[in-house]
């Protein structure tokens, strides 16, 4: 065994060649091809790990699967699943598991491969056996001229052998000679012996099938190579049918039958001088491939000189390869662009890795082009440097985009800038300094200011931002003639004046010397237009040089302009509402004091509805005609407090002039409710009319006693005069708050003063109440302002949808026993239309946005409880009907006025004959936005006093954004 061992391992490879995986197969084909010692495979090694084994055979097969040579690694084809049929595993074995030669045979022949890969015990790499030296192997051994060398040499290797006991070695060596004959007659190399006249004596099966004959065929046949011992060559192969093909040749001396002979080894690398072939023209068309694209095509080492060019290198610089030898490419760059080069090829070189970089290369006409280089090192021919193919794409066009594009978005950021401001502050001043900095950096102006006009043709300079080396004219009085009045009429009109170069250009004299006093050589004047009106300028001053006004910077200026128009509007309106709410605010003050003079007024003050309904009595009134409680006004009409005899005048002539003309005035006699007695009033009875629509809502009246009133007739006038303007006042403010939110406040102001006053005296259930009350209206404004926030945002676009898996039919059932708890009266019925996507007892989930699912579901049917009579029934439908979810909500309730239909979805919009009912006319709106936002519609079916139907159609699945 330690003969056997000894001899396999002298004929292991242990350092055979090496790739890496991020190599392409070009490189490994180009390593086996240039290898000196003819290599037929190389190994991926990582941790004395063998991780895969291509052999030379390999790239016939990568060629005739079209697999691209160059952008293909040798990862792709260890680890891509679409390439393992490209791969196959090697044959390894462990040195101590060599048992005898025919297992290895066995190996070779059953696997058909040309590599056994050999590891230790812990399966490290060792190295590697080609069936080439195995079989050179097995010929040494069968060379030995007689049988006494044979023992001598077994002997000799063998140290278990003893001489004496030499007889005991002959089976084995019959052993030996069987596993020899075996293998010479079952390997897929060609052997052939020569005598020394070159005749073939002895041939195996594999050398009679390459030349198409059997051995006994080829015995005596001369193959007519010259004998070149221990040399590998090439010879041509005339096969039997005519084919030809390519050996390998290697020529080895050795003793056959006692006389010298030669031994052949034949190997048919037909198939690979093919592949070397489509190798030679792949290269070729990538030669002609780097001719024909437009880019810059080199190849450079790593000292930077060019060793090849393409044509549409010479053309770009104007210098055949020669003369661009004379220096390193990076002498071709733009100076700016050189420092960052060399690093980055530096690094790559330290790293023998790929590079992408831009830089600028200039032409033969000296002008410099944005270029895109992409650097792939590569090996050169001698496989002893590297050399560095470069790649370079013109990308000048693209590059002057994206300036474009940069400046447009520094344009936009400006404006966008300039507009936030304006938003969030009402400060004109804050806003003009900071859009004069803005401009002057995005325009990269010497200074940049805001002149405004004044009247009487007088104007300065408002804002300011200037360079350090440049005057502050903010202190400088411009004078009238450099800016005459006869030029305002053409800003008005969005003149705007752009001076390039103010000594080279026709300009007033007075005006090119004034601009010569504060430095400017170059200016561009934009107009701000306010109401048709010349407000005054925007002005950018170069001084360092002169300037050519772009397109794109008078743009800029022209929608700076409009923006500053803007906010001083907004200024000017800001100080305007400033001005106005002070004066509500001194007319609320007054306001109060005129509701404290008429509470505690010693004159009799009511307000009547239309139909005469009183519904306010003041403390004087109810004293004057002797009503106790208040309890008792709202059961009183107009016609109560005069006599009888008096009611006809009162119907027939004094309503229908208040109604016509808007009030009456005149003596009647009041009704005393206790005493019986007339009392002799001035009566004064007018209308309160609605500020928007202009018609009337109430009666009011105030009536005095002749008796006691005559020496304050005067002072009561002016009080009714000034009664009527502060009327119009507050129904100008009512008009302004919802109605809504006045009830809830009056509701926790009366309990918070009940509470605060008699805490003392009320019981802890009063006091709940009142807290319960309190809560109850805070709640209401608090679902009220979250309407009014609700509409505001989806006006504004400020919603958005958030569609996630939900199960429809458990969100319904929540939802409708959540209502159902705050509403006995009505039943809510949910009635689900089964088919093939829906069933009522499995779960049913799809995208959608349960925030506004449940805005939609919850004010339908709260509107559908709220106007429903007490004991009808409420339908809540649902049904897929193709690819869209219907949701239907019908009630038996008041059902919808036609007139009110088209204004249904509008905001604070409510029907005519919702009456007394609570509303703020926001729950329509807000579901009509989220259906909106859901991409759905919404249909409405009513019938007067029958009912109303609510249909909502929601596409199941929405489009990606």
């Amino acid at each position: 065994m330690d003969f056997l061992l000894e001899s396999i391992e002298s004929i292991i490879d242990r350092n055979p060649l090496q790739i890496a995986r991020d190599k392409s197969l070009r490189e490994a084909i180009f390593l086996m091809g240039k290898a000196t010692d003819k290599a037929t495979c190389v190994v991926v090694i990582e941790n004395i790990q063998l991780v895969g084994l291509l052999a030379e055979k390999d790239a016939l097969q990568w060629i005739n699967q079209e697999i691209n040579l160059e952008t293909t690694t040798i990862d792709d084809i260890l680890t891509r699943s679409l390439m393992t049929k490209l791969w196959r595993s090697p044959i390894t074995i462990q040195l101590f598991q060599i048992q005898n030669l025919l297992q290895i045979t066995q190996l070779f022949q059953q696997n058909h491969t040309h590599h056994l890969v050999i590891l230790d015990s812990e399966d490290n790499f060792l190295g590697i056996i080609t069936d080439a030296n195995f079989y050179l192997l097995l010929n040494s051994i069968n060379s030995v001229s007689d049988q006494e060398e044979k023992l001598s040499e077994v002997s000799l290797l063998n140290n278990n052998i003893d001489i004496k006991n030499i007889e005991n070695l002959e089976p084995k060596l019959n052993t030996c000679e069987n596993y020899l004959d075996t293998i010479i007659n079952n390997i897929s190399e060609g052997i052939v012996i020569l005598n020394q006249s070159g005749e073939i004596i002895f041939a195996n099966p594999s050398a009679g099938q390459m030349f198409g004959l059997s051995p006994p065929q080829l015995m005596g046949v001369s193959l007519g190579i010259p004998i070149s011992l221990n040399d590998l060559f090439e010879m041509e192969i005339i096969r039997r049918n005519g084919e030809i093909g390519v050996g390998e040749v290697q020529v080895s001396q050795i003793i056959w039958d006692g006389n010298p002979c030669y031994f052949v080894s034949l190997r048919d690398i037909t198939a690979r001088k093919k592949a070397d072939n489509e190798l030679w023209q792949s290269q070729e068309r990538y030669r002609l491939l780097a001719e024909a694209v437009p880019n810059l095509i080199w190849l450079t080492d790593s000292n930077g000189m060019l060793t090849e060019i393409n044509e549409h290198t010479q053309e770009y610089f104007g210098k055949t390869l020669v003369e661009m030898q004379e220096n390193s490419w990076l002498q071709m760059l733009h100076f700016d662009d050189l420092e960052m080069a060399e690093q980055v090829t530096l690094k790559a070189e330290s790293l023998n890795q790929p590079y992408s970089i831009e830089y600028r290369l200039r032409q033969a006409n000296g002008v410099y082009r944005w270029h895109l280089a992409q650097a792939l090192p590569i090996w050169d021919e001698l496989q002893q440097a590297t050399i560095w193919l470069v790649s370079c794409t013109d990308i000048e066009n693209i590059k002057q985009t994206e300036l474009l594009v940069q400046q447009k978005a520094e344009q936009e950021n400006l404006i966008k800038k300039i507009t936030q401001r304006i938003r969030e502050s009402l400060d004109l001043n804050e806003v003009l300094n900071t859009t004069v900095q803005e401009v002057r950096r995005v325009l990269q102006a010497d200074r940049v200011l805001v002149y405004q006009v004044f009247a009487g043709g007088t104007g300065a300079a408002i804002a300011e931002s200037v360079g350090d080396d440049w005057l502050n004219v903010l202190d400088i009085i411009f004078p009238t003639e450099v800016f005459p009045e006869e030029n305002y009429e053409r800003y008005a009109q969005g003149r705007i004046f752009a001076l390039n170069d103010r000594e080279n250009e026709p300009v007033l004299e007075c005006l090119s010397e004034f601009l010569s006093e504060i430095q400017v050589k170059a200016k561009l004047v934009v107009p701000i237009v306010q109401n048709n009106k010349l407000w005054g300028l925007i002005i950018a001053h170069q001084c360092a040089n002169t300037r050519q006004w772009q397109d794109q910077e008078i743009n800029i200026l022209r929608q700076i302009a409009i923006q500053l128009a803007i906010a001083i509007q907004q200024s000017e309106l800001y100080e305007q509402l400033q001005s106005e709410l002070k004066q509500r605010w001194q007319i609320e003050a007054e306001r109060q004091k005129l509701d404290l003079v008429v509470e505690n007024s010693s004159e009799f003050m009511g307000v009547a509805d239309l139909e005469g309904q009183i519904i306010f009595l003041n403390r004087a009134g109810q004293k004057l005609v002797g009503i106790e409680s208040k309890k008792n006004i709202q059961l009183l009409t107009l016609l109560d407090f005069f006599q009888p005899e008096d009611h006809s005048f009162i119907q027939n002539k004094m309503l229908p002039i208040v109604f016509r003309e808007g009030h009456w005035e005149g003596e009647f006699n009041l009704w005393h409710f206790q005493t019986q007695n007339l009392i002799p009033v001035l009566c004064n009875i007018f209308l309160i009319k609605d500020p928007k629509t202009g018609q009337p809502t109430h009666l009011a009246s105030v009536i005095r006693d002749i008796t006691r009133i005559k020496q304050a007739e005067q002072d009561m006038f002016n009080a009714l005069e000034k009664e009527k303007e502060l009327s119009d006042l507050r129904s100008r403010f009512i008009s302004m708050a919802s109605h809504e939110f006045r009830t809830p406040l009056t509701i926790i102001s009366s309990s918070t003063e009940i509470v605060e006053t008699y805490h003392k005296r009320l019981s802890d259930e009063k006091k709940q109440q009142h807290f319960k009350r309190i809560k109850s209206s805070i709640k209401h404004m608090t679902e009220l302002l979250e309407d009014v926030l609700t509409i505001s945002r989806a006006e504004a676009e400020i919603h958005t949808f958030n569609p996630q898996p939900l199960d429809l039919l458990i969100f319904c059932r929540d939802l409708i026993a959540e209502l159902q708890l705050s509403s006995h009266k009505q039943m809510i019925i949910f009635n689900i239309q089964e088919n093939e996507e829906i069933n009522s007892e499995q779960a049913f989930i799809t995208p959608i946005d349960p925030k506004l699912l449940r805005q939609i579901f919850t004010n339908l049917l709260s509107n559908a409880l709220k106007y429903s009579p007490a004991e009808s029934t409420i339908n809540f439908n649902f049904s897929v009907r193709e690819s869209n979810l219907i949701f239907e909500v019908k009630d038996q309730g008041i059902g919808i006025p036609p007139e009110d239909l088209n204004q249904l979805f509008t905001a604070f919009h409510r029907a005519a004959n919702t009456g007394n009912i609570q509303g703020t006319g926001l729950g329509l709106a807000i579901i009509k936005k989220c259906v909106d936002l859901h991409q759905g519609e919404i249909q409405v079916h009513s019938i007067l006093n029958e009912g109303t139907s609510f249909i909502v159609s929601i596409p199941k699945f929405f489009p990606e954004k």
